[in-house]
């Protein structure tokens, strides 16, 4: 019940452009927290939300990009692209 809401207002605040409910939105999403899980829809948030400069975001589009996810198959240039945005690693 309480993911249910939680959920309701990080997706209420990313539609108001919000960067940050934006990645609490795709969270939940990829872990179906109180909704739907739908990866797909969890990684255009992740995706919107790193453009909009949230590290978080950016850290875990790496991860998924490295290791993949369920159907989403690794890519290292992706992977790379957002670790190399997130300035970590940078020398």
């Amino acid at each position: 019940e309480n993911e249910k809401e939680a959920f309701k207002w990080a997706s209420a605040s990313a539609e108001q452009n919000n960067a940050y409910g934006k990645y609490l939105t795709a969270y939940f999403l990829e872990g179906g927290n109180g909704c739907d899980k739908n990866i797909d829809r969890a990684i255009e948030y992740y995706t919107a939300s790193a453009e909009q400069g949230v590290l978080p975001s950016m850290l875990r589009l790496y991860e998924i990009y490295r290791d993949g996810l369920e159907h989403i198959a690794p890519d290292q240039e992706k992977a790379n692209r957002y670790l190399w945005m997130s300035g970590i690693g940078h020398t």
